[in-house]
């Protein structure tokens, strides 16, 4: 009946090591999401600065040009909304983007020029689209493809 026992106990012990390892497999080979990547990048260049916004907006210096224009427009009419924050990304030259956009505007405290390219995910499609961030208090909890 010992015996019994211990051969129960290392069943159980396998089964628990069987599906840990299977739960870190599942973990380490899953994908990155475009909205995961995003959350990560914004959480910890921003930290603690993102309580004082409500949404963040990402917009891209090339891909859907219709929809840029369309946020770029927005961008204007909305730049003096201190709880947007607003990402200029994967742009071409700094330059054209303060004639376009004036240099007023891009000089605000809450607008931020991505020189280094780190909120344009080359490994996602989703990169060529303005996006929208949500935040509720200080923390990211929603991704939007302004499409």
């Amino acid at each position: 009946m010992e015996l019994h026992l211990k051969l129960s106990l290392i069943m159980k012990t396998k089964h628990v090591l069987l599906i840990s390892l299977l739960s870190l497999c599942f973990l380490c080979c899953k994908k990155n999401t475009y909205h995961s990547e995003i959350t990560h990048i914004i959480e910890s260049e921003f930290g603690y600065e993102l309580k004082n916004y409500d949404r963040i907006f990402i917009i891209p210096g090339s891909g859907c040009t219709g929809c840029i224009k369309t946020m770029e427009n927005f961008f204007l009419e909305n730049v003096r909304d201190k709880k947007s924050k607003f990402i200029f990304t994967h742009n071409f030259s700094r330059k054209n983007l303060i004639i376009k956009l004036k240099k007023e505007n891009i000089e605000q405290e809450n607008v931020f020029i991505d020189d280094e390219n780190v909120f344009y995910l080359d490994a996602h499609k989703e990169r060529i689209y303005p996006a929208k961030i949500v935040l509720v208090d200080g923390r990211v909890s929603g991704v939007y493809s302004l499409r």
